[in-house]
């Protein structure tokens, strides 16, 4: 994934009020910074097995996130990475 260097930078901001769960697929092995700050309709992330990296602020502010199913095989996860997500409840 694209290292972006703010929430501001992500191809898909527009969408950002229609995104309620997300899966990450196989064909990605890291989750860029600030990839989904914000985002908040997300209430569930499903990472794949293939998953590494996850990056500083990936998934802050993300409001409604109560789910966040992680594979053994992420190595890093970074700095605030699930920041601010008071719902989460499940990891």
């Amino acid at each position: 994934m694209y290292a972006f260097k703010s929430e501001a930078e992500v191809p898909w901001i527009n969408f950002v009020p229609f995104i309620e769960s997300l899966s990450i697929g196989s064909g990605v092995t890291t989750i860029s910074s600030y990839a989904f700050k914000n985002f908040d309709s997300i209430e569930s992330i499903n990472l794949s097995r293939n998953i590494t990296t996850v990056g500083d602020e990936a998934f802050y502010s993300c409001d409604k996130l109560k789910n966040v199913e992680i594979s053994a095989t992420v190595k890093s996860i970074g700095k605030s990475a699930f920041g601010e997500c008071n719902l989460l409840t499940k990891i």
